[in-house]
């Protein structure tokens, strides 16, 4: 995950690694914005390869 913040002039980029349970809810926010509900954690699921 890429994380940008700035306080006055000093902009900051930080990655990290996210746990797996991390990489779905994420996915699932950028397919479905800021509410995450059932499907968009399936088609998070489904990208990531993790279909049962």
């Amino acid at each position: 995950m890429v994380e940008k913040s700035q306080q006055g002039d000093v902009t900051q980029s930080n990655v990290r690694q996210l746990e797996p349970d991390e990489r779905v809810q994420e996915t699932a926010r950028m397919l479905g914005g800021i509410r995450i509900t059932e499907q968009t954690l399936a088609h998070a699921r489904e990208m990531l390869g993790w279909v049962a």
